[in-house]
């Protein structure tokens, strides 16, 4: 429980700090945090993909599943 609340604070740090213009490491931070939680916040990734992804779009083989 506490690694699943740390990770949802990194994220909304690397979150915030894309929000305003930061050094080049807080940038760096938040790109590479971004593509973790992608991978170990189930939560997270269901809304990047919900966010990236139309009904119109063809069906990427690669996707199913996801």
């Amino acid at each position: 429980m506490m690694y699943k609340l740390f990770l949802y604070k990194l994220l909304e740090l690397a979150l915030n700090s894309l929000d305003h213009k930061g050094s080049e490491y807080e940038r760096t931070f938040a790109e590479i945090f971004s593509a973790t939680a992608y991978f170990r916040i189930p939560e997270f990734r269901k809304e990047i993909l919900r966010l990236i992804t139309k009904e119109t779009d063809p069906e990427i083989i690669e996707w199913r599943g996801v």
